[in-house]
């Protein structure tokens, strides 16, 4: 059976550990509230708009370097280099 000292001892800890874990949360919710300010300033309220934006912004590079290489191609064949 532990002593009083040994109980005092462990509780202390569990008190550290808790007293870290809530500081640790709390940064973990200013981190996030954060992020989602960075969010919102590409006009996206919520992680599922964003992986929405990723693909349709995705999209639109690809569309674009296909447009890029077909008009450097038609220069290349238009002009000689």
């Amino acid at each position: 059976m532990p002593t009083i000292d040994e109980i005092f001892t462990e509780l202390e800890s569990l008190k550290e550990e808790i007293a870290a874990a809530k500081q640790e949360k709390a940064e973990k919710t200013g981190q996030l509230s954060e992020q989602m300010k960075a969010l919102k300033s590409f006009g996206v309220n919520s992680i599922q708009e964003a992986k929405k934006k990723i693909v349709s912004l995705q999209s639109e590079v690809e569309k674009l370097e296909v447009e890029i290489t077909e008009a450097f191609k038609k220069l290349k064949e238009n002009y000689e280099w």
